[in-house]
């Protein structure tokens, strides 16, 4: 193991120190024969080294770009920059004009933290002024230098027949060439320049083959030429739209701008603003494009950057209105308190709009705040609102502020949307209370509700006179019925009152849905509360447990396949339950719940169809037997085998067959049955085969009833519980479960 050690550092290299000593530049203390790594072959060739390139600053110039790169290229770290021409504006021989232009430009290239290497462009060296301003400033306009064995060619592109006219003097070409042929050893050459010459020359001759005029000479190609057989890389700009070529087997490019005029269309199209980053490694170079918009600091968020939007963002959370204790009228004034926590001037930009149907205006719908650093200040709207500040309702939906808030170097919050709050205190308390103090009860609870009377009382909670009409809502055809249907209640201050009702319920079982209390309290015709109050499921209990739902179970013709297709002969008439109510009879359920029951000599036959127009979003949750498959969308059944109405078998089966099963309450016992769940259109199914055997019977219960109930949970409609028997406040209620009869055949 030492020597494999030994041979890992020997692998992983050496560097050689100034003073001559050697170091290891990879170790570590991991001695196990598996290693938490995949190579050890470091990507750190002492040959490979990394530059960048900028593009064209100018042409259109649009101020900032360029010196965003130069910060960016400081946070990248190459070890020196290139360029393809258009540095400044140009075109002008005003001395002070160039003077000022190139100071300009001196002042971010300077900034750079690694050598800036110029290349001429158009706008550069437009004229014979230009051309001496930049002789006098930077010597030569074509040049060559070699770093690291590759040789950088720079080229005047604008020496054609009148300047700045694309193309090259005789004098460049022969420079040019010499230089190749004394650098034939390099292993790669770059060339910069900034029109792009092959193009230009193609298409010149494409356009005098086309009218069959004679091609203009153009001397780039004894340039291509003289490269051909050696690695090159070419580069240009003018264009401000990148595309990339091939020619001679080499990557020729056109890059788009770091400034230039650009209407910014997208990467995809060659119109961005961008710097080529180009590490050469011993296959060539790999050349990368980075959006300026890509690159970013490591303190693009520091700790106080997060506080501080925190803490606006808090502060923005107050956005409200705010009625007065007493207050008859909403204000008319919006408002939220904001303290400016970042080191310089914040500017929060607010922009309102109008849910459908909101009742709000708010002045003005935008518009932008001021703070200095540091500076606390209360923005203000004004508010109206079409609605009545005692019917909450009415003040709904609340306009919504998106507000936007930046600093001269950064954005804070952007689009953070607020919902405006309005406060309706004291409203909102009496209203609160109000709901508290109503009560429906019974005087004798132990009577059953077939006709008795209920009791609504009201302890008023205002210092003031209070009118409160009691109103209920029978549900049509539902067998109940409620005498008299409406009563008023007139409260003097902090005094109570009650109502009596009759109540009678003659409709058939299962119930299906109870009638509904609306209370509405007005002062002085001003309404402060509407209440909606179901009718109290304690109260129905006596019904309930004196009269249950039944069902008679027929004997089968067959026993069903139970593989979950609901496609046996069995199954194909009417079912024996057509549907399952809510289980807090708060009207009908969400989607219907089909249930079809036989039986034979051996077994309870049972199938259920559960409507689910959204099946994609059926909980699916639970996988192993004996788990909560009651919190995934299932069906429940309860069987309590001689009616002891304490005593039962619970079967859950998930629409993913995940089966809970239980006596009782204990999930010890494991029934012997079989389950299969399926898929049609509109709905999940499930059949079941439950032997009389694993329910402790020797056979079917025949001429005799038992206790029955058969439950669905609907997952996705909040949590909704359908149960054929309603059992209240729990399903482990057997004194409440309805009951299966089981007639003797007619042979028998």
């Amino acid at each position: 193991m030492k020597h494999a050690l030994r041979a890992i550092c020997l692998y992983a290299a050496f560097l050689v120190c100034g003073c001559g000593a050697v170091q290891e530049v990879f170790s570590s203390d991991v001695r196990t024969k598996a290693k938490p790594w995949t190579t050890l072959r470091f990507h750190n060739d002492p040959d490979s080294f990394q530059f960048a390139i900028v593009s064209d600053r100018t042409g259109g110039h649009r101020p900032g770009v360029f010196s965003r790169a130069v910060e960016r290229l400081n946070w990248l770290q190459p070890e020196f920059v290139m360029c393809v021409g258009d540095l400044i504006q140009g075109y002008t021989t005003d001395a002070d004009a160039l003077a000022k232009q190139w100071a300009e430009l001196e002042s971010r290239t300077t900034s750079l933290e690694m050598p800036f290497f110029y290349v001429p462009g158009n706008h550069d060296t437009s004229n014979a002024d230009m051309m001496a301003v930049w002789e006098k400033k930077f010597g030569r306009r074509y040049y060559s230098f070699v770093y690291r064995s590759c040789l950088f060619l720079v080229l005047d592109s604008q020496e054609g027949p009148s300047r700045p006219s694309s193309g090259l003097s005789s004098a460049q070409v022969a420079y040019a060439k010499d230089i190749l042929v004394k650098h034939r050893g390099v292993r790669w050459t770059f060339v910069f320049f900034h029109q792009p010459l092959w193009a230009n020359e193609e298409r010149a001759a494409a356009r005098a083959e086309s009218t069959g005029e004679k091609a203009p000479e153009g001397n780039f190609a004894e340039i291509q030429e003289a490269l051909k057989g050696r690695n090159h890389t070419v580069f240009a700009g003018h264009t401000h739209t990148y595309l990339k070529y091939v020619r001679h087997g080499a990557n020729y490019y056109v890059l788009s701008t770091t400034g230039g005029a650009n209407d910014l269309s997208g990467a995809d199209l060659g119109r961005y603003d961008h710097v080529v980053w180009v590490t050469m490694t011993p296959r060539g170079p790999a050349v990368t494009n980075l959006s300026l918009d890509g690159i970013l600091p490591d303190d693009i968020q520091s700790e106080e950057d997060f506080a501080r939007r925190r803490e606006l963002r808090r502060a923005l959370d107050g956005l409200g209105l705010r009625a007065e204790r007493g207050a008859t009228e909403l204000p008319k004034e919006a408002s939220v308190e904001v303290a400016n926590p970042c080191p310089e001037e914040l500017s929060v930009a607010v922009e309102w709009s109008y849910p459908e149907g909101c009742p709000w205006s708010v002045t003005p719908t935008s518009g932008e705040f001021e703070l200095a650093a540091g500076e606390s200040k209360k923005l203000l709207w004004e508010a109206s609102c079409t609605g009545n500040l005692a019917d909450p309702g009415s003040l709904k939906p609340f306009p919504v502020a998106a507000f936007s808030a930046r600093t001269p170097s950064r954005r804070v919050v952007e689009d953070y949307e607020r919902t405006l709050l309005v406060d309706t205190w004291p409203y909102r308390e009496k209203r609160q209370a109000l709901e508290k103090a109503l009560t429906i009860t019974a005087p004798r609870p132990e009577a059953a509700l077939l006709d008795r009377t209920i009791v609504v009382g009201l302890a008023s909670v205002l210092d003031v006179p209070l009118e409160t009409e009691l109103r209920w809502t029978v549900p049509p055809e539902s067998g109940w019925r409620i005498v008299p249907e409406a009563s008023t209640l007139e409260l003097p201050a902090l005094e109570s009152g009650a109502a009596q009702f009759k109540v009678s319920y003659l409709g058939s079982l299962p119930m299906r849905t109870l009638p509904v209390l609306t209370s509405r309290s007005t002062v002085a015709g001003a309404l402060v509360s509407t209440v909606e109050k179901p009718f109290p499921a304690e109260l129905m209990e006596p019904l309930l447990r004196k009269h249950h739902p039944q069902i008679s179970v027929p004997p089968a013709a067959g026993s069903p396949t139970v593989d979950g297709q609901l496609n046996d002969a069995i199954w194909q008439g009417a079912p024996l339950i057509g549907s399952l109510p809510r289980s807090d009879l708060a009207g009908p359920a969400s989607a219907p719940t089909s249930i079809w029951m036989f039986w034979d000599e051996t077994s309870l036959y049972l199938a259920v169809r559960c409507t689910e127009p959204n099946l994609d979003e059926l909980s699916l949750r639970a996988t192993k037997r004996d788990t909560s498959a009651w919190s995934d969308d299932s069906v429940e059944v309860f069987l309590d085998m001689d009616l002891s109405r304490e005593t039962y078998y619970q079967i859950i089966v998930s629409a993913a067959n995940v089966v809970y099963d239980g006596y009782e309450r204990n999930r010890e016992w494991n029934g012997d049955f079989a389950s299969a769940t399926g898929r049609e259109e509109g709905a999940w199914t499930l059949e079941m085969s439950i032997p009389w055997k694993t329910l402790g019977q020797e056979g079917p219960p025949k001429g005799k009833k038992i206790g029955f109930n058969i439950a669905r949970n609907r997952i996705q409609a909040d949590q909704e519980f359908q149960q054929w028997a309603p059992t209240l406040s729990s399903a482990h209620r057997p004194e409440l479960f309805g009951i299966a009869e089981f007639p003797l055949p007619q042979d028998d």
